[in-house]
């Protein structure tokens, strides 16, 4: 099913498997942070066993709606929306099917990309159901960050611990590779203000048609799932955007 593909100012594209019991909160959760922008909703239905796509159907039967027979890696999934869309929208918003957008967070991220013509991606802060910081952003890895994460660094330190041990971690991120310090950052000092890093998580990620257009789609063929994010912020980073 497919809408009227008019050039609007945000496409959010959603890709959905088994998580039926989630997705209305999303989806009906950016209809409420989109304002007065203009906007068109794309889930698409990764071969879904949970009734997902029925769900949407029923639902929402204004949302573009793809429904998948076989299943297929995150960056192929999310390049082929935004490949049938890529002159329809001036910007394009992955999100992941188990997040809520609040308040105004769209307009405002929107209202950011127009400020500040030389970004190509951005992202938003994510939290947990409880309120606390979750990852959304780092340096980009090395050998010795990932060499750390398997060792379960991250695991040693409890979330209801970090901000107790604000004070002793922060000292100690100096003998840390850069971003394992910036993950520290994440749980303990989130920014109020935007601030520029070397990635952003694709569970909320925000692409400029432009610069899309110049830097290309996820890479799809080295990535079936994970790292995908980092590798296309590291591409649009060559390319001289931020």
């Amino acid at each position: 099913r497919c809408c009227a593909k008019t050039m609007i100012d945000l496409l959010v594209s959603i890709v959905n498997m088994n998580h039926a019991a989630l997705l209305p909160a999303c989806v009906d959760s950016v209809s409420n942070s989109v304002g007065s922008l203009s906007a068109r909703i794309v889930v698409l239905d990764n071969a879904s066993t949970d009734g997902s796509a029925q769900l949407i159907a029923e639902r929402y039967p204004n949302i573009e709606l793809i429904a998948r027979t076989t299943r297929h890696g995150f960056a192929k999934n999310q390049n082929s929306i935004i490949e049938a869309n890529v002159s329809n929208a001036q910007y394009f918003l992955l999100l992941n099917d188990d997040t809520e957008v609040e308040g105004t967070a769209l307009t405002e991220m929107v209202r950011f990309m127009d400020a500040h013509p030389r970004v190509g991606i951005a992202g938003a802060r994510l939290v947990y159901p409880d309120g606390s910081p979750q990852s959304s952003y780092a340096a980009f890895p090395t050998v010795w960050d990932e060499v750390m994460y398997l060792w379960g660094l991250g695991k040693l330190l409890p979330k209801h611990r970090r901000a107790g041990l604000k004070c002793l971690i922060k000292p100690m991120g100096r003998f840390l590779p850069r971003s394992a310090r910036v993950y520290l950052d994440n749980w303990m000092d989130v920014p109020e203000k935007p601030a520029r890093v070397d990635w952003v998580c694709g569970a909320c990620m925000m692409v400029r048609r432009e610069m899309l257009q110049q830097v290309g789609l996820l890479d799809a063929e080295r990535f079936f799932m994970y790292f995908e994010d980092t590798d296309w912020c590291r591409r649009f980073w060559d390319a001289g955007y931020s």
